[in-house]
């Protein structure tokens, strides 16, 4: 299911052109393109642009999960790497399939596994975030980074920690709805682009875009549409990238 990222009337708006049952694309097809450029985002920004729920998720607490501190205080977990001890405090929010996810709308419900081992029945005991006295655990909701300063499960679990809550944006930023849009956009083009040159003898014309039958002033315009987006692309992980090195 489309996320919202960009829509068909914006689409039609970019190009210039309506879409119906009987276009190249079709609606329907266009809204699987929509679908594509929304992961496509995604992946490439680290983030979710649209309100998503989580429920129930289950997550490890292991070395591929947990944050490593290089302050250590008392009552932690140490685990050594290369000469150094860190205190293992930390984990990164991860959704149903384990993808880590970010930013953080809210968190409804924590709980962290209490038993002895791997093998042994989940023991779940409800934690609460700090939030300036009392709670179990702090929370950072740009990069989705829970820090436990007290009632942290054991380091190595499997199934250690189990969250529920929302993460992403309330609503779509603008410069995200754009890049989507474009993204169609370009890909549509690309399509008449193939379909005028080597299917018809027709140039392609679009409202006020109209490209001639020519490889070379196609190559330019898309070109200059590939730029248009991978600046975009820039500037959107520049404003809500919050990578942290583990």
């Amino acid at each position: 299911m489309a996320k919202g990222y960009t829509t068909e009337t914006l689409v039609e708006a970019e190009i210039g052109n309506s879409l119906s049952g009987s276009t190249v694309p079709t609606s329907t097809q266009l809204v699987d393109w929509i679908e594509e450029v929304e992961e496509q985002i995604d992946e490439r920004t680290g983030c979710s642009f649209s309100s998503t729920t989580v429920t129930n998720a289950i997550l490890p607490f292991d070395e591929h999960t947990s944050f490593k501190s290089s302050q250590v205080n008392a009552g932690y977990s140490l685990r050594a790497d290369g000469d150094r001890l860190y205190a293992v405090d930390s984990v990164f929010l991860l959704d149903e399939s384990g993808k880590k996810v970010k930013p953080i709308i809210s968190v409804s419900s924590l709980s962290v596994n209490q038993n002895g081992s791997n093998i042994d029945a989940d023991s779940w005991t409800s934690i609460t975030q700090n939030s300036g006295s009392g709670g179990s655990f702090f929370l950072d909701k740009i990069t989705g980074m829970v820090t436990f300063h007290q009632d942290k499960p054991s380091f190595g679990l499997q199934r250690a920690i189990k969250w529920s809550g929302n993460y992403g944006f309330s609503s779509i930023p603008k410069k995200v709805q754009m890049l989507a849009t474009k993204l169609v956009a370009k890909r549509i083009l690309q399509m008449k682009s193939k379909a005028s040159q080597f299917s018809s003898i027709d140039s392609i014309t679009l409202e006020s875009i109209s490209i001639s039958k020519n490889i070379q002033n196609t190559v330019t315009y898309l070109g200059y549409v590939d730029k248009e987006t991978e600046d975009l692309f820039k500037e959107i992980t520049g404003d809500f990238s919050s990578d942290i090195s583990k």
